[in-house]
């Protein structure tokens, strides 16, 4: 399936029309994350974000009813770059 997005930041909207791209810089949304679970008293481990790395993705969505719906997802990947 090809996919189109109306993007919002943090909550996408996808129809089925073409390919969408997202590249998005995940350090300050790792961040803003880490910053949020520490003051909910859910990580009790080190404060700095170099002590933590990305182990896994997990997608999916609900849809109210009964619906056939399905979500192709084509090159993938990570990408980290120095500050220089």
């Amino acid at each position: 399936m090809k996919i189109r997005s109306s993007f919002r930041p943090f909550l996408p909207v996808l129809l089925a029309v073409m390919w969408v791209t997202f590249d998005r810089d995940l350090l300050p949304l790792m961040r803003h994350g880490l910053e949020r679970a520490r003051a909910k008293g859910f990580i009790q481990g080190s404060p700095a974000l170099a002590d933590y790395r990305p182990l896994g993705i997990s997608i999916g969505w609900e849809v109210p009813g009964m619906f056939d719906a399905d979500l192709q997802i084509r090159s993938l990947s990570l990408k980290a770059k120095s500050r220089s």
